[in-house]
Protein backbone atom coordinates (compact mmCIF):
# COMPACT_ATOMS: atom_id res chain seq x y z
CA UNK A 1 0.00 0.00 0.00
CA UNK A 2 2.85 2.38 0.73
CA UNK A 3 4.06 1.87 -2.82
CA UNK A 4 0.62 2.94 -4.12
CA UNK A 5 0.71 6.04 -1.94
CA UNK A 6 4.16 7.04 -3.16
CA UNK A 7 3.21 6.38 -6.80
CA UNK A 8 0.18 8.65 -6.43
CA UNK A 9 2.34 11.30 -4.74
CA UNK A 10 4.79 11.27 -7.64
CA UNK A 11 1.99 11.50 -10.19
CA UNK A 12 0.19 14.43 -8.59
CA UNK A 13 2.45 17.31 -9.80
CA UNK A 14 2.00 16.41 -13.49
CA UNK A 15 -1.54 14.99 -13.30
CA UNK A 16 -4.41 16.57 -15.18
CA UNK A 17 -6.87 18.42 -12.91
CA UNK A 18 -9.64 15.84 -13.43
CA UNK A 19 -7.29 13.02 -12.35
CA UNK A 20 -6.08 14.67 -9.15
CA UNK A 21 -9.17 13.73 -7.05
CA UNK A 22 -8.77 10.04 -7.90
CA UNK A 23 -5.11 10.08 -6.87
CA UNK A 24 -5.93 11.82 -3.59
CA UNK A 25 -8.73 9.33 -2.92
CA UNK A 26 -6.23 6.50 -3.34
CA UNK A 27 -3.89 8.21 -0.88
CA UNK A 28 -6.71 8.70 1.63
CA UNK A 29 -7.60 5.01 1.50
CA UNK A 30 -3.95 4.04 2.05
CA UNK A 31 -3.62 6.48 4.96
CA UNK A 32 -6.73 5.10 6.65
CA UNK A 33 -6.55 1.37 6.02
CA UNK A 34 -2.86 0.79 5.38
CA UNK A 35 -1.06 3.30 7.57
CA UNK A 36 -3.73 3.94 10.25
CA UNK A 37 -3.45 7.71 10.00
CA UNK A 38 -7.09 8.79 10.32
CA UNK A 39 -6.39 12.52 10.71
CA UNK A 40 -4.39 12.68 7.49
CA UNK A 41 -6.94 10.44 5.79
CA UNK A 42 -9.80 12.73 6.80
CA UNK A 43 -7.95 15.73 5.39
CA UNK A 44 -7.38 13.94 2.08
CA UNK A 45 -10.99 12.75 1.91
CA UNK A 46 -12.26 16.29 2.39
CA UNK A 47 -9.96 17.57 -0.35
CA UNK A 48 -11.51 15.01 -2.70
CA UNK A 49 -15.08 15.74 -1.63
CA UNK A 50 -14.88 19.45 -2.32
CA UNK A 51 -12.57 19.44 -5.33
CA UNK A 52 -14.30 21.25 -8.19
CA UNK A 53 -12.66 18.87 -10.69
CA UNK A 54 -14.00 15.72 -9.03
CA UNK A 55 -16.87 13.90 -10.72
CA UNK A 56 -19.88 12.97 -8.62
CA UNK A 57 -18.81 9.34 -8.12
CA UNK A 58 -15.40 10.38 -6.77
CA UNK A 59 -16.70 13.30 -4.71
CA UNK A 60 -19.32 11.23 -2.91
CA UNK A 61 -16.73 8.61 -2.05
CA UNK A 62 -14.49 11.28 -0.57
CA UNK A 63 -17.37 12.71 1.45
CA UNK A 64 -18.40 9.27 2.71
CA UNK A 65 -14.81 8.44 3.62
CA UNK A 66 -14.53 11.62 5.69
CA UNK A 67 -17.85 10.79 7.36
CA UNK A 68 -16.62 7.31 8.33
CA UNK A 69 -13.36 8.67 9.73
CA UNK A 70 -15.10 11.26 11.91
CA UNK A 71 -17.78 8.83 12.99
CA UNK A 72 -15.81 5.65 13.67
CA UNK A 73 -12.12 6.56 14.02
CA UNK A 74 -12.02 10.05 15.52
CA UNK A 75 -15.20 9.82 17.62
CA UNK A 76 -16.44 13.23 16.48
CA UNK A 77 -20.18 12.63 15.96
CA UNK A 78 -21.05 16.30 15.45
CA UNK A 79 -18.64 16.65 12.56
CA UNK A 80 -19.77 13.30 11.19
CA UNK A 81 -23.39 14.45 11.37
CA UNK A 82 -22.61 17.58 9.36
CA UNK A 83 -20.91 15.50 6.68
CA UNK A 84 -23.80 13.03 6.64
CA UNK A 85 -26.29 15.84 6.11
CA UNK A 86 -24.21 17.25 3.29
CA UNK A 87 -23.93 13.86 1.61
CA UNK A 88 -27.59 12.90 1.84
CA UNK A 89 -28.63 16.33 0.58
CA UNK A 90 -26.18 16.60 -2.33
CA UNK A 91 -26.11 12.92 -3.35
CA UNK A 92 -29.51 11.76 -2.16
CA UNK A 93 -29.75 8.83 -4.59
CA UNK A 94 -26.24 7.49 -4.07
CA UNK A 95 -25.51 4.15 -2.39
CA UNK A 96 -23.54 6.03 0.27
CA UNK A 97 -26.60 8.10 1.16
CA UNK A 98 -28.62 4.90 1.42
CA UNK A 99 -26.05 3.41 3.82
CA UNK A 100 -26.17 6.53 6.01
CA UNK A 101 -29.97 6.60 6.11
CA UNK A 102 -30.40 2.89 6.86
CA UNK A 103 -27.47 2.49 9.23
CA UNK A 104 -26.57 -1.02 10.38
CA UNK A 105 -29.69 -2.53 8.78
CA UNK A 106 -28.78 -1.33 5.30
CA UNK A 107 -28.97 -3.96 2.56
CA UNK A 108 -26.82 -2.46 -0.14
CA UNK A 109 -27.36 -5.31 -2.59
CA UNK A 110 -31.15 -4.93 -2.42
CA UNK A 111 -30.81 -1.19 -2.93
CA UNK A 112 -28.61 -1.62 -6.00
CA UNK A 113 -31.10 -4.09 -7.47
CA UNK A 114 -33.90 -1.57 -6.97
CA UNK A 115 -31.81 1.11 -8.72
CA UNK A 116 -31.23 -1.25 -11.63
CA UNK A 117 -34.95 -2.01 -12.00
CA UNK A 118 -35.83 1.69 -11.79
CA UNK A 119 -33.29 2.50 -14.50
CA UNK A 120 -34.73 -0.18 -16.77
CA UNK A 121 -38.23 1.16 -16.20
CA UNK A 122 -37.07 4.70 -16.96
CA UNK A 123 -35.44 3.59 -20.22
CA UNK A 124 -38.61 1.75 -21.25
CA UNK A 125 -40.74 4.83 -20.52
CA UNK A 126 -38.39 7.00 -22.58
CA UNK A 127 -38.61 4.58 -25.50
CA UNK A 128 -42.41 4.47 -25.25
CA UNK A 129 -42.66 8.26 -25.13
CA UNK A 130 -40.39 8.51 -28.16
CA UNK A 131 -42.64 6.11 -30.04
CA UNK A 132 -45.74 8.14 -29.17
CA UNK A 133 -44.08 11.36 -30.35
CA UNK A 134 -43.12 9.61 -33.57
CA UNK A 135 -46.73 8.58 -34.09
CA UNK A 136 -47.99 12.13 -33.55
CA UNK A 137 -45.50 13.58 -36.01
CA UNK A 138 -46.23 10.96 -38.65
CA UNK A 139 -49.99 11.39 -38.32
CA UNK A 140 -49.77 15.10 -39.09
CA UNK A 141 -47.12 15.02 -41.79
CA UNK A 142 -48.36 15.62 -45.38
CA UNK A 143 -47.30 13.03 -47.90
CA UNK A 144 -47.59 15.24 -50.99
CA UNK A 145 -49.57 18.04 -52.61
CA UNK A 146 -52.22 15.70 -53.97
CA UNK A 147 -52.13 13.24 -51.14
CA UNK A 148 -51.32 9.55 -51.18
CA UNK A 149 -53.78 7.11 -52.74
CA UNK A 150 -55.87 5.24 -50.22
CA UNK A 151 -55.08 7.64 -47.35
CA UNK A 152 -57.63 10.35 -46.57
CA UNK A 153 -56.35 13.91 -46.84
CA UNK A 154 -52.95 12.84 -48.03
CA UNK A 155 -51.83 12.08 -44.46
CA UNK A 156 -50.64 8.95 -42.81
CA UNK A 157 -53.44 7.51 -40.71
CA UNK A 158 -53.45 6.32 -37.13
CA UNK A 159 -52.57 2.77 -38.12
CA UNK A 160 -48.93 3.59 -38.68
CA UNK A 161 -48.72 5.48 -35.39
CA UNK A 162 -50.28 2.55 -33.56
CA UNK A 163 -47.73 0.25 -35.15
CA UNK A 164 -44.90 2.54 -34.07
CA UNK A 165 -46.20 2.61 -30.52
CA UNK A 166 -46.65 -1.15 -30.46
CA UNK A 167 -43.15 -1.81 -31.75
CA UNK A 168 -41.54 0.54 -29.23
CA UNK A 169 -43.64 -0.60 -26.28
CA UNK A 170 -41.04 -3.15 -25.21
CA UNK A 171 -37.59 -1.99 -26.35
CA UNK A 172 -35.91 -4.99 -24.75
CA UNK A 173 -37.85 -7.47 -26.86
CA UNK A 174 -38.31 -5.67 -30.16
CA UNK A 175 -35.53 -6.01 -32.70
CA UNK A 176 -36.10 -4.57 -36.17
CA UNK A 177 -35.52 -7.01 -38.97
CA UNK A 178 -34.05 -6.06 -42.32
CA UNK A 179 -36.39 -6.46 -45.31
CA UNK A 180 -36.10 -9.65 -47.28
CA UNK A 181 -34.71 -9.13 -50.75
CA UNK A 182 -35.20 -11.55 -53.67
CA UNK A 183 -32.09 -13.57 -54.53
CA UNK A 184 -29.88 -11.82 -57.04
CA UNK A 185 -28.57 -13.63 -60.09
CA UNK A 186 -24.90 -13.28 -60.81
CA UNK A 187 -24.11 -11.19 -63.87
CA UNK A 188 -21.11 -12.16 -66.01
CA UNK A 189 -19.26 -9.80 -68.28
CA UNK A 190 -19.80 -12.15 -71.27
CA UNK A 191 -23.58 -11.85 -70.97
CA UNK A 192 -23.57 -8.07 -71.34
CA UNK A 193 -24.52 -6.84 -74.82
CA UNK A 194 -23.11 -3.64 -76.30
CA UNK A 195 -25.67 -0.90 -76.89
CA UNK A 196 -27.26 -0.88 -80.37
CA UNK A 197 -26.98 2.49 -82.13
CA UNK A 198 -29.74 2.94 -84.80
CA UNK A 199 -28.62 4.04 -88.28
CA UNK A 200 -28.93 7.71 -89.10
CA UNK A 201 -29.44 9.43 -92.47
CA UNK A 202 -26.70 11.77 -93.51
CA UNK A 203 -27.21 15.09 -95.19
CA UNK A 204 -26.47 13.43 -98.60
CA UNK A 205 -29.43 11.09 -98.31
CA UNK A 206 -27.50 7.85 -97.84
CA UNK A 207 -28.01 5.70 -94.81
CA UNK A 208 -24.92 5.33 -92.71
CA UNK A 209 -24.38 3.59 -89.39
CA UNK A 210 -22.57 5.61 -86.84
CA UNK A 211 -20.40 3.71 -84.47
CA UNK A 212 -19.95 6.70 -82.29
CA UNK A 213 -17.89 8.55 -84.96
CA UNK A 214 -18.90 12.05 -86.22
Amino acid sequence: MLRDYLAAEQSLPDAKPERVPSLKLLQANVLLFGMERPHLAASRYLEVAFDANADSATAVRGLYGAYLVYQEHLALPDSASLLADELTRTYANSPQAFLIREGQDANLLAYLLVLRDEERLRQAEIALASGQELGQVVEGEPTGPEGSPGLPGGRVGAGFAATARRETRNPLAYTPRPPRLPPQRAVHADSLQPPVIPPTRSAWGDSTSTGGQP
